[in-house]
């Protein structure tokens, strides 16, 4: 009874309290959470009646730490969903296993996401010439945090199936971005 008690009590506080480090400026920049809407191709909209996601982006003072941007992918003739595809203008907060498709049936993305923030991303890039052959790699691993710090990722580009560089991104003295590790 006491513990009900306690939860009623205490559950306004908890819902005003996450509410308040949402979409927050700081000094007149973007800081901490920022929560977007999301199209059927995981790009941002801001009409929530046409989205079909809803995501998390993260702020520093300004700097992006990580933000949704629209797809580069050129040649996407379809998208794979793990879950179950939401219903357009009744948004569901980003989840699962996505794959990005050519049209000519080649991979060119797997992104994986967990409660509206990445987890894991790899991309793939195939050669003009030889347009079977994967040249480039690039991995984006969120499951792997410097230092713990939330927001930080592991880094990894392969070149012809070869790991060419590798680093963490996240801040240093050159603010926020890849910082290449010693082999």
């Amino acid at each position: 009874m006491i513990k009900t008690l306690i939860t009623i009590l205490l559950f306004p506080l908890i819902c005003i309290s996450q509410n308040d480090t949402l979409n927050k400026y700081l000094n007149g920049k973007k800081n901490g959470t920022w929560m977007v809407y999301l199209d059927r191709k995981l790009n941002p909209i801001e009409d929530s009646s046409f989205a079909f996601f809803i995501a998390y982006e993260n702020y520093d003072l300004g700097d992006r730490i990580f933000k949704y941007y629209k797809h580069p992918f050129k040649d996407v003739d379809s998208v794979m969903h793990s879950e179950e595809w939401p219903v357009q203008g009744k948004p569901q907060i980003l989840s699962g296993i996505f794959k990005w498709y050519s049209t000519d049936g080649k991979i060119l993305g797997h992104e994986e996401y967990r409660d509206g923030l990445p987890w894991y991303m790899k991309t793939y890039q195939y050669y003009n010439k030889k347009p079977q052959k994967c040249g480039f790699n690039e991995v984006l691993d969120w499951s792997k945090n410097y230092n713990g710090i939330f927001g930080t990722y592991y880094y990894e580009e392969y070149w012809d199936e070869k790991l060419d560089f590798y680093g963490w991104f996240r801040k240093g003295k050159r603010g926020w971005r890849v910082y290449k590790e010693k082999k």
